[in-house]
């Protein structure tokens, strides 16, 4: 059943304000999955960059890319143990 969320176009416009805990346009909510995968493949592979472009399966220079586009901070590598 879908979900209504009643959603009224502001004045002078066509398109409904998106809510406030969503992207209002298609590109930010790509650039907001974009960093979520990334910094997710970053983080399970302990911050080596390398083997997050393998998981993401893109090469390590466009990972460097996509991190900085997006701005995602990265943390150094968590210690041995």
């Amino acid at each position: 059943m879908p979900v209504s969320r009643n959603l009224k176009a502001p004045e002078g416009t066509d398109r409904p304000e998106a809510p406030d805990d969503r992207p209002s346009t298609l590109h930010e909510g790509e650039a907001s999955y974009m960093k979520l995968v990334i910094s997710d493949a970053i983080r399970r592979n302990n911050s080596v960059m390398s083997r997050a472009a393998v998981d993401l399966g893109i090469s390590r220079a466009t990972l460097y890319r996509r991190i900085a586009k997006y701005g995602i901070e990265v943390q150094g590598p968590a210690p041995v143990k």
